[in-house]
């Protein structure tokens, strides 16, 4: 018996942060998004590895480990600075949200706002949301 779920299964190809978009890297390998251009397929839930790495910090994933990506059509992610409700949402160069700009593949819309960078919101995925 098989089972399909919507949301993909991948390895960190190198470290992965919490609550940040994540891009596909390689053969069923994926990692924190670096670039405006880059297109996400998910966003890393809020575990933490259970031990600190690379001087004292607690990533999602390092090189090797489990991606979880948050399920469902809502999720939460960290926002890159302030962001309006009902905003088009994109990858920022550090895998947080961002407002969309017309060069970016837009991955859904703000559900609430945030003020300030590093505040936690919540996005619906939208598939198809333009940014015109």
């Amino acid at each position: 018996m098989s089972s399909y779920s919507d949301t993909p299964s991948l390895v960190a190809s190198g470290d992965t942060t919490a609550y940040r978009f994540v891009k596909v890297s390689g053969r069923n390998t994926g990692v924190t998004c670096s670039a405006i251009t880059d297109i996400a397929v998910g966003v890393a839930d809020g575990s933490s590895k259970s031990f600190p790495v690379s001087g004292g910090t607690n990533l999602h994933a390092a090189a090797g480990d489990p991606i979880n990506l948050q399920g469902g059509n809502v999720v939460l992610i960290e926002a890159a600075g302030a962001i309006l409700a009902g905003a088009v949402i994109a990858p920022s160069a550090n895998g947080r949200a961002q407002t969309a700009v017309a060069t970016q593949f837009p991955y859904g819309i703000a559900l609430e706002p945030a003020a300030a960078a590093g505040e936690i919101i919540r996005i619906y995925k939208q598939a198809g949301t333009s940014v015109v």
